[in-house]
C-alpha cells in the first residue's frame, strides 16, 4: 500500500494524467459496513465535522468546503474527535498548504452535497455551527507506517470548542477510567458516521449511518471495534467518530462515549475492523483542555468547566436519555465521491482520503 504522503501526491498528480485516476479511487474508497441509514435524532450527540478552507497549491489558492470527519458532542460547546482530523499537516500531508480554515459541526443526516465538490463549493447546512478553537494532543504522531499491527498508542485525540452552545441535544458522557475497567471483549456498542457505503469507484457517501457492533480487543489506549466480515465495524470513513456503550451504573444516564475512530486495525483495512482511541485513556487530558478554555474565557458554556460528570445529569434528570435500540455503523467521517475531472475535486479527494487512510502500511 502506498505510503500516506505518496498517496496524496498521486491523487493530485492524477489531474495531469501522471497517475491513473481509476486506480487511485479504488485505493481510497471503503464502505460503511453492515449499518443502516439513520436520522439526526438517532445517537444525536454524533456530529459531522465540516471544513471551509483555502488551500494553496502550485502558487494558486483553491476553495475547500467539505465533510471531513465525525465527532461527539461531550458538552454543549465541546466536541471530541481525532487529532488527525484537526492537524493541518495531516490534512495536507505536505502537499498544499491550508491558508485559512474554519471548522463547523452539523447534525444534518444528508450531507451528500458536501461530498461532491465542484468549482463552486456547496453551501453549508442550515444548522452548521462554527468552532472558535481546535486542539489536539501535543504528542500526536502521524507515523503509523512503522507501527505494529493491531492496537498501539498514537495519541489520536482532539477537541473542538464551538462559538455557541448547542441547547437542543444532551451531550454524551465521557467514560471515566474507573468505568472503563468494566469494558470487556464482546461488549455490544453503537457506532455512527457519514462515510462512503461501498468499495467501488464513486461509491456514495455523506448520509448518516448507524449500527450495533462489538468490542473485539481492548488495550491500554485503544479498542478494536468489529472484526471479520459478518460484523458491523468502523474503518476509514469514520475518522474521529464515536463508539457508544451502555453501562451498569447508579447514575441516571447509562450511555457513555468510549472511543473516537483513529484508523484501520491492520493492512486488511475494513476486513479486520477499526481502531478507536479510548476516551477514558485521555480523560485527564480532555478535562485539562476544557478547564483551560474556561479559565481563559474562551468557552461559551462553563456550567461545568471540565469534563461533564454523570452526576451533573443526576441533578438535571430532565435531560433526555439516549435510546438503546438504534443501530449504527461506520465510515462516517471523511467522505468523497464523484469529484473527478477538476483540480479542486481531485485535491479534495486527496485531502479527505489522507485522513481516512489511518492504517498500518
Amino acid at each position: 500500500m502506498m505510503p500516506r504522503k505518496l498517496f496524496l501526491l498521486a491523487s493530485v498528480l492524477s489531474l495531469t494524467g501522471c497517475v491513473n485516476a481509476d486506480e487511485r479511487i479504488g485505493e481510497q474508497t471503503q464502505p460503511i459496513i453492515n449499518g443502516e441509514s439513520c436520522d439526526s435524532d438517532v445517537l444525536p450527540q454524533t456530529v459531522a465535522l465540516l471544513i471551509d478552507a483555502s488551500v494553496e497549491f502550485g502558487g494558486q489558492e483553491y476553495p475547500l468546503r467539505a465533510l471531513m470527519c465525525t465527532g461527539t458532542l461531550i458538552a454543549p460547546d465541546t466536541v471530541l474527535t481525532a487529532a488527525h482530523c484537526l492537524d493541518p499537516s495531516a490534512l495536507t500531508g505536505g502537499v498544499g498548504t491550508l491558508t485559512s480554515a474554519t471548522y463547523y459541526i452539523s447534525t444534518t443526516a444528508d450531507l451528500t452535497s458536501l461530498t461532491q465538490q465542484s468549482q463552486t463549493p456547496a453551501a453549508l447546512p442550515a444548522d452548521a455551527r462554527a468552532a472558535h478553537t481546535v486542539l489536539f494532543h501535543e504528542d500526536f504522531t502521524l507515523d503509523v507506517e512503522e507501527a505494529p499491527h493491531g492496537l498501539s498508542n498514537f495519541r489520536d485525540i482532539g477537541l473542538m470548542f464551538l462559538d455557541e452552545a448547542v441547547e437542543d441535544i444532551a451531550p454524551a458522557i465521557v467514560m471515566t477510567p474507573e468505568e472503563a475497567r468494566a469494558l470487556a471483549v464482546g461488549d455490544e456498542v453503537r457506532i455512527a458516521g457519514w462515510g462512503q457505503r461501498g468499495p467501488e469507484q464513486g461509491a456514495p457517501g455523506g448520509i448518516k449511518h448507524c449500527a450495533t457492533a462489538n468490542i473485539f480487543e481492548i488495550g491500554d489506549f485503544e479498542l478494536q471495534i468489529g472484526d471479520e466480515p459478518s460484523t458491523s465495524r468502523k474503518c476509514h470513513g469514520d475518522s474521529g467518530g464515536p463508539t457508544y456503550a451502555t453501562i451498569e451504573t447508579t447514575h441516571v444516564r447509562k450511555d457513555r462515549v468510549i472511543g473516537a475512530t483513529s484508523r484501520a486495525y491492520d493492512e486488511s483495512d475494513c476486513l479486520k475492523g477499526g481502531v478507536d482511541t479510548m476516551a477514558s485513556a485521555w480523560y485527564e487530558w480532555i478535562d485539562a483542555r476544557m478547564r483551560e478554555q474556561c479559565e481563559s474565557g474562551q468557552r461559551v458554556w462553563c456550567d461545568v468547566d471540565g469534563v461533564v460528570p454523570p452526576s451533573f445529569y443526576d441533578e438535571n434528570s430532565s435531560e433526555p436519555e439516549e435510546t438503546e435500540d438504534e443501530e449504527s455503523s461506520n465510515d462516517g467521517g471523511c467522505s468523497t465521491s464523484g469529484s473527478k475531472g477538476t483540480f479542486l475535486g481531485a485535491l479534495l479527494v486527496a485531502l479527505v482520503c489522507l485522513m481516512r487512510r489511518r492504517r498500518v502500511s
